[in-house]
């Protein structure tokens, strides 16, 4: 989130990439989408810039066994984009799964160890978890690999003159992508904000298990109405979207506008996160938006997403 990074401002930031980070959940279709991937990596590198504009970033690239027994065979090198990105700001890329895919073939006699009976080696289970966390001695590897290749890195790259300021290149992936375009000045806003707030219109704040997605703005009644203040150019909702059997329905409207209707559903057999956007292009001031519940089955909430704004004036009320 930006106010994460603004509050704290960190100075050296390591960025791990692993098999989760090319999923589009924005579709629901759990599908491979790189290049909107890439606006979310290039938004992060971006926002630590601005935050601190002499921070240093070091990419971390990890992989599963499928992705690492690929890249050992010849296959293509996982995060070939992610060293892309790494390339375009400078930022060094440490392949830690390349590293542990050679280091797996070494010890296996020169190939990389194949499942036995479709299930995965005792070599594997020496330094994996399971298909992809690693064990104590995995995490030693990716360790030694990220010390040796920064304290090489370093070595080549010392600036005796001090720590000096980014000069950040012309935008890429956000310049391409639509989405990428408000992502740059996005700002995700908890639903726990409006708790104890009176007038949610039948909706409640409740508490989640959970440290990404603290809370949750939950309607469970047809009719129950929440009318919200904000300050932005676009507004959505990222929610725990419901299997198809299990779909509802809101009613947006802007500014006392006509009302649009959205389908609340995440496109496969089970519920997931799914962005949906209720609003784009308004202008700059404050606005307010109705959303009213129309269906029989959970709304669930997880934040609001703020577009096009100052973050000193995002918050909702």
């Amino acid at each position: 989130d930006a106010h994460y990074i603004k509050d704290r401002a960190p100075d050296l930031n390591f960025i791990e990439l692993a098999i989760n980070d090319s999923i589009d959940f924005l579709n629901g279709n759990r599908v491979y989408d790189m290049d909107e991937n890439n606006v979310y990596i290039e938004t992060i590198v971006r926002k630590i810039y601005v935050s601190n504009p002499s921070a240093d970033i070091v990419f971390v690239l990890t992989g599963n066994y499928e992705r690492l027994k690929s890249e050992a065979e010849g296959g293509e090198t996982f995060g070939e984009k992610y060293i892309n990105i790494g390339n375009y700001y400078d930022i060094p890329v440490v392949r830690c799964g390349t590293a542990m895919a050679e280091f797996l073939s070494e010890k296996n006699g020169g190939t990389f160890p194949g499942k036995e009976n479709n299930q995965y080696p005792q070599l594997w289970f020496d330094y994996y978890k399971d298909n992809v966390h690693p064990a104590d001695m995995g995490h030693y590897i990716y360790a030694k690999t990220v010390r040796s290749f920064l304290s090489e890195w370093m070595t080549g790259n010392f600036k005796p003159t001090g720590v000096t300021d980014k000069a950040l290149p012309e935008k890429t992936y956000c310049e391409t992508n639509g989405y990428g375009k408000l992502m740059m000045d996005a700002c995700m806003v908890s639903p726990g904000q409006l708790k104890g707030t009176d007038g949610l219109g039948g909706f409640k704040v409740v508490s989640n298990d959970n440290a990404l997605m603290p809370y949750s703005l939950i309607s469970e009644t047809d009719g129950d109405e929440i009318v919200l203040t904000f300050h932005a150019k676009s507004i959505a909702i990222w929610t725990l979207a419901p299997k198809p059997s299990d779909q509802t329905k809101i009613l947006c409207s802007v500014d006392g506008g006509a009302e649009t209707e959205l389908e609340i559903v995440y496109n496969s057999g089970s519920r997931n996160n799914k962005v949906f956007l209720l609003a784009d292009g308004l202008s700059d001031g404050t606005h307010t938006i109705r959303i009213r519940h129309t269906g029989e089955k959970i709304l669930d909430i997880r934040y609001f997403l703020l577009y096009g704004i100052s973050e000193s004036e995002s918050l909702l009320n």
